[in-house]
């Protein structure tokens, strides 16, 4: 039975369907700032919290200041003028209750000590403020007690293998002239490691903490500095330590310290503590907090300390620091090796974050990995952080391990790199982009990345001394320009260094870049198959030198050869060839296991060869070329594994072959990725060869035993094909196959006819199976819409309104102006009740006739727990029970009459784990199993009882994931299931027939900034697998969505590369795998929801909350089936058809099914059982009125208290004649149009709207007239 959501409407329906009753909130009723944790806090007496304002303002220009003083002074007044504005208010009140405050310039906030109830009350009412939070604690990892690491002549072992040693006695570089800041545990300032380094120490060996120490929570029992954990101490010693007595344990010996305690006890950091030494590094100041100095910040701040991951709260502090030029460094949290747990901060992309390796550059099991899902790589950079030794109190020295050993490598790193090259001092991207290069890369796709860029160690290694040497240091110039060869045509991946220069590479356009000292060089320039050149150049301080090459190829000869299986069975292998140094690869012949490849003579290479078949050892074997070479390869496989095919799990041959080929479409010709081939209980599924350009893709292999058998492939949509094949032991047998299928075309593109309302006709349409394979199809039709006819013609349609705006895809937490009119009415978009609140990010959903919103956020960008329903036969919204916790843009579903909350950003803004599940029939809120991939901007679905969270991001939604969940009703669990295959938040997704629909959305593909699609994917859970289906028309995202009559309809959000908002929609048929363009909207809208029905309940119109809600008449039909066309039959529904076989099919398109003229679309889609899109073909019948008939229209406005007149939107409109009776609403503009049989008795008209006195007339409607009947409603109350 199809479900509809329940109508009012008696007798005809016209244009308006609903009439609306606004219904609002009591302010005792409006959610309030207050987060549910704090509120729970002050009920049971006086509590510290954070009060939240708007924003910090934007500091580019402040950015662009190249003095050092300057530039600090500028951020820091730009941060104060706008806190000093926003808190105004709020200071007055908590001056007024004498409270014990701080207030914060870093990040618009204010930290009240102790405070009651009463007074979050008062400072609730201040509209500058967004939100009062409670204080929250950070961990702090604990000091380890590892036996000593190997250390070398008193040098440590970590500041050897990052070569700061090298960049000490190369470049005399030791730190001179940088700072460098801790916020930490504090510090034994008087340590003989520390002592010389610390900025507080005098040269008459006094000291002066002012500027140079903090300790926001007095927890040290002097003025001096102190460390009650250790923690800070051992940070510091590795960043700067040397006692000059052996202990060389620090990366930049020769840069000052200073240090905020913003960690108290062993237990850890206070958020307040962390704030406020967040905002004393931006600005030093003197013990008693007086004076700040911006010109004294550091260069670099080393934070060793980590919160959990996705939590946003310290993001400003960051930015702030960036701004100023700080170079910022986290560790990257200890809670590896799992994906998915580097830890807030280090996970912000403004953080330069660092994971942990041991003494062999292996990545420690503790370093906290990336998330493969997210878009951006995390950790940056890896660094020693395994048994590290350094100073800790009391004049000694430990040892620890953990990331937070790792990080100060990093910042050390950075102080030897700034004092190198002071032009870099206040640039942190370029900063960055010199650790990125210079870092050795590390192959580990464990968690996602490339082999050069990975979740597990970053860029890698971490290499200060490739950093200096190619930095824009003081006494060195840049020797630049373009290697190509003789032809002129550029040469990547040249190699160029000169004696005591480190190496660098030619780009893709040939060009390079080496910094060298002042003075004459020799510089070599070498690439594979040309002649070695080097040349001589005088280089300037400060200075650029270009000298652009020409290299000549050099005599070649050809290696070629057979690479085996080396381990009993003997048969060629299918394998990648590389040589090292060398860009490029080649593959042997899958068949024959040769290879050739054209080579330079005279030069020695390593050739490596790796089979593409797993379980295989990799080989490499050293080749020199003389004259033209063959060099066979034998391959053994790996024992530690045991799964090469032909060997059982001992490793022992397994008496076969292999059996291998490509599986391709009879019809297209074209290769057949993902079919599946059987023999002899081995199976296989056919794979893509993106970098064999040799080899098809549909490719296979699969180990058979010997003898004859038939070997069978199947893919669906595709008939089943056997053959023959004798497999011959230790050899291979190519086998290919060529599927054959049925494919369905339709000689007519499109259908219509015109006929006068009650008439029919009928047309033809003719279905040929073109393709090598019988085809079994079936018939629907499903309806696309209406357009009421006009006076005398045609009806019209809403026009397309692009709206420049600057759509934000993170978390909105201010507001903006109140929203604006209404745009013009829609053609057929009806207004509903205004919701009683302006809503953004809410979710919304249709059951048992009702239309349910809940959650999202305000106007002001407060999120909200409050939820509502609308109820079309009452015409209101009422107020449910609170949700238990505010819930921003989530996943969430009706499953057996319950609602479920599965995602989202919480009231805090980070992503909140719990499931909320409502119960409608009981009013009433429980919880449910924690999500694993919480994210707000996820997709949202409900596929056979379980609700699928697609993608999704954090805070600012500056990149996205992949993840994909499924909350198990039934059983209260979430499953991950198969990743979305691109990264994606904002997506419009919806459940049909068993699958998961997803289209359009934001994704991140590396660039600056979030990029809208196209792409449209379909999951199948069956195979727990993506597919690609037909590309949604327009970029959207952030649109509203639902499922309606068994298709998915996006309507809404931001388009054109995020240029504009728009009206337009478009509905998806997963028969015909086809978009439709839906009636365009009266309002360009975007982060709004949608419900079947087809309903959108509020959203953004630019940086405005809307209370809008409109509906979309004929999208009523809330299960998986299609609505069929009451006016369309077919003459023929199901039937299968023979290879180039046709079938003719009658239409019939009957008007008398139909009550009101106009223009009714249709599409008949031919779903077949094949691998290809079905045919649809579009039905358009014109149902014009009959001459005899009238049409009744006009517009319904309302006269304010002081005269003027507005339209009233959906007002109620009731038509009555004898036994016939009609309902209808106005539209945005107040018009109303209804078609009725002309002549007879008069008709009475009735208008009613809230607040304003009903009116009625009757009128005699003429056969063939056009009657405009407008009327003006005067108020009950002024």
């Amino acid at each position: 039975m199809r479900r509809h959501l329940r109508r009012t409407v008696i007798g005809v329906l016209a244009a308006g369907l609903l009439a609306t009753s606004g219904v609002s909130a009591r302010a005792d009723e409006q959610p309030g700032k207050v987060e549910r944790a704090l509120a729970a806090q002050l009920d049971a007496g006086q509590s510290g919290f954070w009060v939240r304002f708007a924003r910090q303002p934007e500091l580019k220009t402040a950015a662009r200041i190249t003095d050092w003083k300057a530039r600090g002074e500028a951020v820091v007044s730009a941060l104060r003028t706008k806190a000093d504005s926003d808190q105004s208010k709020a200071v007055q009140v908590l001056r007024a209750a004498k409270a014990d405050y701080v207030s914060l310039y870093i990040d618009n906030s204010i930290y009240v000590r102790n405070g009651s109830r009463e007074l979050a009350a008062k400072l609730e009412a201040d509209p500058d403020v967004v939100s009062l939070q409670a204080p929250k604690t950070y961990a702090l990892p604990k000091l380890s007690t590892t036996p000593k690491a190997n250390a070398t002549a008193g040098l440590e072992w970590g500041v050897s293998a990052v070569h700061a040693d090298q960049v000490w006695s190369r470049y005399g570089a030791t730190g001179q002239g940088i700072v460098v800041g801790s916020i930490d545990s504090g510090a034994q300032y008087d340590h003989p490691a520390l002592v010389q380094q610390y900025r507080g120490t005098n040269a008459d060996g006094t000291f002066s903490h002012d500027y140079n120490w903090y300790d926001p929570g007095r927890v040290c029992p002097t003025d001096a500095p102190c460390d009650n954990v250790g923690h800070g101490s051992h940070t510091i010693g590795t960043m700067v330590g040397d006692d000059h007595a052996g202990h060389q344990i620090g990366v930049a010996p020769g840069a000052r310290w200073i240090s905020a305690k913003g960690c108290e006890t062993p237990d850890g950091c206070t958020d307040v503590s962390l704030a406020l030494s967040a905002q004393w590094m931006l600005a030093p100041t003197k013990l008693d907090g007086s004076d700040p100095d911006p010109s004294k910040r550091p260069n670099v701040i080393n934070n060793s300390w980590s919160g959990l991951p996705n939590d946003p709260w310290y993001q400003d502090w960051v930015r702030q620091w960036v701004a100023a030029g700080i170079f910022t460094t986290f560790a990257a949290g200890n809670d590896g090796p799992a994906c998915a747990t580097v830890a807030s901060p280090g996970d912000y992309a403004e953080s330069y974050a660092v994971g942990a390796v041991d003494e062999h550059g292996a990545v420690a099991s503790f370093s906290a990995r990336g998330n493969p899902a997210s878009g951006t790589i995390k950790p940056d950079i890896v660094a020693p952080g395994q048994m590290i030794l350094s100073s800790v109190p009391g004049n000694r020295f430990g040892y620890s391990s953990g990331t937070s050993m790792a990080a100060p490598h990093l910042s050390g790193a950075v102080a030897l790199l700034l004092s190198a090259a002071p032009s870099l001092i206040g640039d942190v991207q370029a900063t960055r982009a010199l650790l990125d290069r210079s870092a050795h890369d590390h192959d580990d796709t464990s968690c996602g990345g490339t082999p050069a860029d990975n979740n597990v160690y970053g860029e890698g290694m971490l290499d200060v001394y490739e950093a200096v040497s190619d930095a824009p240091r003081a006494n060195a110039g840049l020797l630049t320009g373009t290697v190509t060869d003789d032809t002129g045509k550029p040469l990547p991946g040249a190699k160029l260094s000169a004696p005591d220069s480190n190496v660098v590479t030619t780009g893709t356009d040939g060009t390079y870049r080496l910094y060298l000292d002042a003075g004459d060089h020799d510089v070599t320039v070498q690439s594979f198959g040309y002649a070695t050149q080097t040349f001589h150049v005088q280089i300037g301080a400060q200075t650029t030198t270009t000298k652009n090459l020409e290299l000549s190829t050099t005599p070649r000869s050809t290696l070629s050869g057979l690479v085996r299986d080396g381990s009993g069975h003997g048969w060629p292998l299918y394998a990648k060839l590389t040589i090292d140094g060398v860009p490029g690869q080649w593959y042997t012949d899958p068949r024959t296991g040769r290879y050739t490849i054209d080579m330079p003579v005279g030069t020695t290479h390593k050739l490596v060869v790796q089979p593409v078949y797993g379980g295989y050892t990799t080989t490499s074997v050293d080749v020199l070329l003389t004259d033209d070479l063959v060099k066979d390869v034998s391959i053994e496989i790996d024992t530690k594994t045991c799964t090469a095919p032909g060997y059982d799990a001992e490793c022992q041959k397994v008496r076969g072959g292999l059996v291998q080929g490509v599986v391709k479409d009879a019809n297209t010709n074209q290769p057949v990725n993902g079919a599946t081939i059987t023999r002899a209980g081995q199976s296989a599924t056919t794979v893509t060869t993106p970098d064999d350009p040799a080899l098809s893709d549909g490719f296979y292999w699969l180990f058979a035993p010997a003898g004859t058998e038939k070997a069978a492939v199947a893919m669906h949509g595709y008939q089943q094909q056997k053959k023959a094949v004798t497999v011959q032991t230790d050899w291979v047998r190519p086998l290919n196959f060529a599927l054959k299928a049925g494919r369905l075309t339709v000689a007519e593109s499109g259908v219509d006819a015109t006929i006068r309302l009650g008439k029919s006709t009928q047309k033809t349409i003719t279905i040929t199976n073109d393709g090598t394979a019988p085809a079994t199809y079936s018939i629907a039709d499903t309806q696309r819409g209406f357009d009421l006819q006009q006076s005398l013609k045609a009806a019209g349609t809403t026009p397309v309104r692009r709206t420049p705006a600057q759509p934000q895809p993170g978390r909105i937490t201010s507001g903006g102006a109140q929203p604006a009119a209404a745009q013009p009415a829609a053609e057929w978009w009806v207004p509903v009740a205004n919701y009683p609140v302006p809503v953004k990010d809410n979710a919304a959903a249709a059951h048992d006739g009702l239309l349910y919103s809940f959650g999202g956020a305000l106007a002001d960008g407060t999120p909200t727990p409050v939820s509502f329903v609308y109820d079309p036969a009452q015409l209101q919204w009422r107020r449910l029970t609170d949700m238990p916790e505010a819930r921003q843009k989530p996943a969430a579903g009706f499953v057996d009459g319950k609602f479920y909350v599965v995602s989202g950003w919480g009231p805090s803004g980070a992503p909140a784990p719990k499931t909320l599940i409502y119960d409608p029939a009981a009013n009433r809120w429980s919880s449910g199993a924690a999500n694993p991939k919480p994210w707000g901007a996820a997709g949202s679905a409900v596929v056979d009882g379980k609700v699928y969270s697609v993608g999704g991001c954090v805070d600012e939604c500056q990149s996205a994931t992949t993840d994909v969940t499924a909350y198990d009703v039934a059983h209260n669990r979430f499953d991950t299931v198969a990743p979305y295959p691109e990264p994606i938040s904002w997506v419009s997704c919806g459940g049909i027939e068993g699958k998961l629909y997803c289209s359009g959305g934001l994704g991140s593909d590396g660039s600056p900034r979030p990029q809208s699609t196209s792409h449209s994917y379909v999951y199948d859970p069956a195979t727990n697998s993506w597919a690609r289906v037909a590309d949604i028309p327009l970029d959207l995202w952030a649109s509203s969505y639902a499922v309606a009559n068994g298709q998915l309809a996006v309507t809404g959000g931001a388009a054109m590369d995020s240029t504009v908002l728009t009206n337009e929609g478009f509905v998806y048929d997963p028969g015909t795998d086809r978009w439709t363009a839906l009636p365009n909207s009266a309002n360009g809208i975007y982060r709004g929801a949608a419900a079947c029905g087809l309903y959108r309940v509020g959203g953004l119109q630019d940086a405005r909350a809307v209370p809008y809600t409109e509906q979309l008449p004929a999208y009523g039909t809330c299960d998986d089936a299609g609505t069929d066309a009451p006016w369309l039959t077919e003459s023929v529904t199901t039937g299968t058809l023979a290879q180039k076989a046709s079938v003719t099919v009658t239409l019939t398109m009957d008007s008398g099914e139909l009550s009101q003229p106009g223009v009714y679309r249709s599409a008949v889609s031919v779903r077949e059982d094949t691998p290809y899109a079905a045919p649809s073909v579009d039905v358009m019948l014109t149902a014009q009125a009959p001459a005899n008939w009238a049409r009744l229209s006009g517009t319904v406005i309302g006269r304010t208290c002081d005269g003027d007149t507005i339209p009233l939107a959906g007002a109620t409109v009731a038509i009555d004649r004898r036994a016939n009776s009609w309902t209808l609403a106005t539209a945005n503009d107040g018009g109303y149009a209804l078609w009725l049989p002309g002549g007879g008795p008069k008709a009475r008209v009735v208008v009613a709207a809230p607040d304003y006195r009903p009116a009625s007339v009757d009128v005699a409607l003429r056969q063939g007239s056009d009657t405009r009947l407008p009327f003006t409603l005067e108020p009950l109350y002024c």
